[in-house]
């Protein structure tokens, strides 16, 4: 008999193939101590610091494979400890040594913990972090990478940067004044970059601002002039306040040489200035840090003659959709000037857009139609001026919150998975933490997925098949979430369950039937249950025979029918896109496994189970049959014995009463015939008289009788007619007393015994009438 190998397995060598993957060969023990045949090989495995018990993976033997098995799932750059033992017949013989393996490397599955920033100056944020946890590291930590980029006043690009260091905080320098900052951090290993943290902001500290980005003076009459400026191209802060300053370059003395304006405002009027004297301004603004550089010097005088010139700026100015737009158009000049608004160099027109009195323009409210060059210019005699505003439009400005998503649409969809993709300008990408996707399966709730602020697409799986999803999506940053973009409306692939063929599912027994569940198609998504119903053809009750079918039983048996009998047969087939409903007529073979005719079919359709399948029925009938056939024939052989007897034994045309006994008029007795509608008295069992007897019957019974109905009528009423009875027969013969018959009568006659019977019968009813009897030549028909 065979024993449990007495060696392990031979030459265990393990391979990485990835970071969730081992590959691991072995050779089989020496032949003369596996005594018996190798069956297979159980494969233990375990992380090798763990004090858990080994998981075993069981490998058969088959002729001709290699020896070799690879362990899949397991956790990333993590060491494994391995052995093996062969079994046979007889059990598992010993196992191998123990053989390490460490899985490969991978990017850390976790972002950096704890991420927080300060600001420094106005030049450096200070960010710092906790490192990710051990277990989601997978591989050697090589650093972290700290990604930031500024966040504009309107939605302008600006590329990431990226700082690595190996420590858990990094300084930020050379960073904008006074600016918001995106950042997040990430570890990675040497497979690459890990996820990243959610972006956090921060924003650098006040600094003085840069100088007024453009100044004017112009002459107003002889003795004042109009300074204007533009703020700072980098407020590097709030702006709280202007100081202009002048300055006499002849000499004059001034009562100020500066004079303080308010954060609003961006010009002002110098008075009580010499004729043709020169003056120098210039222009500074402030914020909480203090004062920033002064604007460039610009040199005027005043003047007795006062040319056309504007105060305002050409600049680019971005318009805020469904916002209001104003367009300044400032201006001097003496006399006053003639003034002109173009739009691409022509009129300005428009319900939308007005000019007030001041020559300011107002676009109310902004569509994508409003962009466009807007040129205001001013003539007089003196001179003649234009500025020009370059207006574009966008949807919306940057005050912390994100914009809508574009353009989302399903690219592809399969039975489980949408594949979603979507588009935003890269002009305002940088002020994106991330994107959340929002989806309903039908008849579902609302469901939140988060995207990273990368994410230009996304698969969606795991999704049931065939059916419809409802879909919008969102940015978002720290400081709320954009407008959601237009919910569409998708299907996954796959539709409801398609019903088989007769012929392809049922298969008719005698008393079941066998059900080839296979033959349903599933529509692409998978038959979940099945219910199945039956019941006879012109029944109106189901008959359940189960509600929960799986379909992986590819044979299914309807018991207890009846042979030779139609039946319908319902099955519902349920799967995640739907529910199809099929009945099918079938009809059961008979006893003996024969299809029964279309003619017997066909009854068996009408009148439910044929008569003769009912062994209750069957036995009855028989014995009736039988019954009724030995009456018949000993019937026939009496009546022709007494019709011997009477044709060899005439009576001529004695009365009734002289052919009776005293006994047997006692013991006369009505007969009836239900079949000939006939009246037969006997003065004994054996003896009958038949009379034509008229019936009167209430309107009430007449329609439950029969045309050949009998009845009886009393002795005493055929005793007293039988004269006239007698009397009245004109031919044919009258038989005593086997067998009196009355066959034909005049018409004379028969009114005459109809109304004797009439008026003593015990059926005599008034509000009935009369039905006469059938002829009695029938009674020669039985």
């Amino acid at each position: 008999m065979e024993e449990i190998p007495e060696a392990p397995p031979r030459d265990i060598k393990v391979k990485v193939k990835d970071s969730r993957t081992l590959l691991v060969t072995w050779r089989p023990p020496d032949k003369n101590l596996q005594n018996g045949d190798i069956l297979g090989y159980y494969i233990g495995y375990k992380i090798s610091s763990s004090s858990d018990p080994f998981h075993y993976k069981t490998f058969e033997v088959i002729p001709g494979m290699e020896l070799q098995n690879t362990l899949n799932e397991l956790e990333k750059f993590t060491e494994y400890s391995i052995l093996i033992q062969a079994y046979n017949r007889a059990g598992a013989g010993p196992h191998s040594k123990e053989v390490t393996a460490t899985t490969e490397e991978d990017v850390p599955g976790a972002p950096p913990t704890d991420v927080r920033c300060t600001a420094l100056s106005p030049q450096r944020i200070l960010v710092l972090w906790s490192s990710p946890p051990e277990s989601a590291i997978n591989g050697m930590l090589k650093g972290y990478k700290v990604l930031y980029r500024s966040l504009a006043d309107w939605d302008d690009f600006s590329h990431p940067m990226e700082q690595v260091t190996r420590d858990n905080k990094l300084e930020l320098s050379n960073l904008g004044q006074f600016c918001n900052y995106s950042i997040e951090v990430c570890a990675f290993t040497n497979k690459g970059d890990g996820v990243k943290s959610q972006p956090i902001f921060c924003r650098t500290l006040e600094d003085v601002p840069s100088e007024p980005a453009d100044i004017k003076a112009l002459i107003m009459d002889s003795r004042t002039v109009l300074v204007s400026w533009r703020p700072p191209q980098y407020p590097n802060g709030r702006i709280q306040k202007y100081k202009v300053y002048v300055r006499s370059l002849d000499g004059i003395g001034l009562d100020k040489d500066n004079f303080e304006i308010p954060a609003e405002q961006t010009f002002y009027t110098i008075s009580h200035l010499e004729l043709h004297h020169r003056y120098e301004f210039w222009v500074s603004a402030f914020t909480a840090v203090g004062e920033g550089a002064g604007s460039r010097h610009i040199v005027q005088a005043p003047a007795s003659h006062v040319p056309a010139r504007i105060a305002s700026f050409t600049q680019q100015v971005i318009a805020v959709l469904h916002e209001d737009l104003h367009l300044s158009c400032h201006s001097v000049g003496e006399p006053a000037p003639l003034r002109l608004w173009r739009k691409n160099e022509k009129p300005v027109q428009g319900s939308s857009v007005k000019i007030n009195d001041e020559w300011q323009l107002y676009i109310s409210p902004v569509t994508a139609l409003h962009a466009g060059n807007y040129t205001c210019s001013v003539e007089n005699i003196f001179g003649k001026d234009e500025i020009t505003y370059y207006v574009t439009v966008q949807g919306n400005r940057n005050k912390g919150i994100p914009p809508t998503p574009g353009d989302l649409q399903v690219t592809s969809a399969s039975i489980s998975s949408i594949l979603l993709q979507w588009n935003i300008s890269l002009a305002i990408n940088n002020v994106i933490q991330g994107f959340y996707l929002h989806l309903k399966r039908e008849f579902g709730e609302w469901e939140k997925i988060v995207l990273t602020a990368d994410d230009m697409s996304y698969l969606l799986s795991n999704l049931q098949c065939g059916t419809r999803y409802y879909l919008y999506l969102q940015t978002f940053n720290q400081l709320g979430q954009s407008s959601p973009t237009p919910t569409i409306v998708t299907r996954t692939q796959g539709s409801a369950p398609v019903a088989p063929s007769s012929a392809d599912l049922i298969k008719v027994n005698s008393t079941s039937i066998s059900l080839n569940l296979s033959s349903w198609s599933d529509g692409g998504c998978p038959i979940t249950s099945l219910v199945v119903e039956y019941k006879q053809k012109k029944a109106i009750a189901w008959t359940l025979v189960s509600n929960n079918i799986k379909v992986g039983k590819p044979e299914f048996l309807v018991l207890d029918l009846d042979p030779e009998t139609w039946y319908t047969l319902r099955i519902t087939a349920h799967n995640s896109a739907g529910s199809t409903a099929k009945e099918y007529n079938f009809v059961t073979l008979t006893y003996g496994g024969a299809t029964i005719s279309p003619d017997a079919a066909e009854r068996s359709i009408s009148g439910g189970k044929m008569f003769y399948s009912d062994l209750g029925i069957i036995g009855p009938t028989a014995s009736a049959v039988i019954v009724l056939l030995a009456a018949a024939t000993g019937l026939l052989l009496y009546l022709r014995k007494n019709q011997e007897m009477l044709s060899s034994k005439p009576f001529g045309d004695k009365p009734l009463e002289d052919l009776m006994s005293g006994a047997d008029k006692k013991t006369v007795a009505p007969i009836y015939d239900s079949d000939d509608g006939l009246v037969a008295l006997s003065p004994t069992p054996q003896e009958s008289v038949y009379l034509p007897t008229p019936v009167r019957v209430s309107p009430a019974h007449r329609k439950g009788i029969s045309p050949y109905a009998t009845f009886r009528v009393p002795l005493e009423v055929s005793m007293k007619n039988a004269e006239n009875i007698e009397s009245c027969v004109s031919s044919g013969p009258v038989r005593y007393p086997g067998n009196i018959k009355i066959s034909e009568m005049p018409d004379s006659c028969t009114e005459s015994t109809y109304s004797k019977i009439q008026g003593n019968s015990q059926h005599s009813n008034e509000g009935t009438e009369w039905i006469p009897l059938h002829n009695l030549y029938q009674v020669h028909r039985y």
